[in-house]
């Protein structure tokens, strides 16, 4: 077991042992934090005698507010001190806690309250598709083979992380009547009036979404809504009832798939809302992706879920802290980890079809080359709305999924169910 040495100051003690605790999960070797600098295989600390030397600038910067990918990121991904030498730990701490995301100007924040993918700097440096901070530390890796106990790079299979967002079960025939009209569409409404009229269940398919993830070796994670109808900016939550949430949920457990919260769009408070459910809630996804990382991640904490899955952004796919695998947050306000795992989102079908104004063929051929270019080291988070499975106006939408899921089933990529992520990653 290598032994590591930090160096006991406050202002990164912490931070350090905890960029430390993330390289042991990504080797998926132990590591062991020793007092004694003489006994350790690696020491970590700001003197030259250090074998990796911490920049104090760094976490002085972070202590004092100074938090802006502007002014820690200025000429690239990774952090560089004044010398131009390039600090693994500092950037591996900025990217995956997403620090560029506290202390938000008001610009960063979209109309819904969210913050924008434009103002990242994934965007800015087009690495939003790249497993960044895996590279990082397959650097430091090489540097320090004792890191990986001499194994090398790790190269282990990405797994699947398969979820739904259940936020329509009811309303699917007024919202395919609408399509139907608004597209002059006159064979598909004569289809929708006819469904109707044989009482077909429309969006109403959580069974039928289980036997299709069933039947290419998947199970899943649903996340649902307790709270009814539009908030104050239009964003629409549950068109369902809580008797609804109670006998659908249920049926979701027999089959052994995983229940969640997918907390709404209003101010309600996580335990307001975690009341209405008929089991343990243990699992959440803010809906419309309405949250902001470091004020949500306290709410987390202090509801006392396991797992969060809400770490992407709406408008692009990839990986909004620049890391692939799951990850306790760190609290900032408490200088401590979390206790909850966040389970990053990659992939959202609204994503490619209403923000990147994706065709069906096209989502596929993306999708597919990002995970073709993440086969290890992720757990891969694919989100697709049970809306968006039907054979109505999304049926080519419906078909990606389709498609996606028979390949990564060809390919023998296992899945992950939130309480497993939450074993693998506390």
């Amino acid at each position: 077991m290598p032994k590591i040495f930090i160096e006991q100051n406050p202002l990164f003690f912490n931070k350090v042992k905890w960029v430390l605790n993330i390289i042991s999960q990504y080797t998926k070797i132990s590591y062991d934090f020793i007092s004694e600098k003489g006994q350790s295989n690696i020491s970590i600390g700001t003197a030259t005698e250090h074998d990796i030397q911490i920049d104090i600038l760094f976490f002085q910067k972070l202590e004092n507010g100074q938090t802006n990918w502007k002014q820690i990121l200025s000429n690239g991904p990774a952090y560089k001190n004044k010398k131009g030498e390039m600090g693994i730990l500092e950037t591996i701490f900025y990217l995956v806690n997403c620090v560029q995301e506290l202390n938000l100007e008001k610009s960063d924040i979209d109309y819904w309250g969210r913050f924008k993918y434009t103002a990242s700097l994934q965007f800015h440096y087009s690495i939003i598709e790249e497993n960044f901070v895996a590279g990082l530390m397959d650097q430091l890796i090489e540097r320090f083979p004792i890191l990986a106990d001499g194994k090398g790079k790790p190269s282990n299979p990405s797994q699947v992380f398969l979820s739904h967002d259940i936020d329509l079960l009811h309303s699917g025939w007024k919202v395919e009547t609408y399509l139907a009209l608004k597209s002059f569409d006159w064979k598909k409404l004569f289809r929708v009036l006819k469904d109707m009229v044989l009482l077909k269940p429309f969006y109403n398919n959580i069974d039928q979404v289980m036997e299709l993830d069933k039947k290419y070796g998947f199970k899943s994670c649903f996340y649902w809504l307790s709270v009814f109808g539009k908030d104050d900016n239009g964003i629409m939550n549950a068109d369902y009832t809580i008797d609804d949430l109670v006998n659908m949920s249920k049926k979701v457990e027999e089959n052994g798939f995983t229940n969640g919260i997918h907390k709404s769009s209003f101010p309600t408070t996580f335990s307001v809302e975690m009341s209405g459910f008929p089991f343990k809630v243990e699992h959440n996804r803010y809906h419309f992706l309405k949250f902001q990382t470091h004020e949500s991640w306290q709410e987390i904490e202090s509801a006392g879920l396991k797992t969060d899955a809400s770490l992407g952004f709406a408008e692009h796919i990839g990986f909004r802290n620049s890391y692939g695998l799951p990850f306790e947050p760190f609290d900032m306000e408490n200088d401590k980890p979390f206790s909850f795992v966040e389970i990053p989102l990659h992939v959202m079908d609204v994503t490619l079809f209403n923000y990147m104004e994706l065709s069906a063929s096209d989502a596929k051929i993306k999708v597919e080359k990002f995970i073709l270019k993440n086969t290890n080291n992720c757990s891969l988070s694919l989100l697709w709305h049970n809306n968006q499975m039907t054979e109505y106006s999304h049926h080519e939408n419906f078909q990606t999924y389709i498609d996606l899921i028979s390949q990564l089933n060809h390919k023998k990529s296992g899945f992950r169910l939130p309480n497993e992520l939450y074993h693998d990653f506390s």
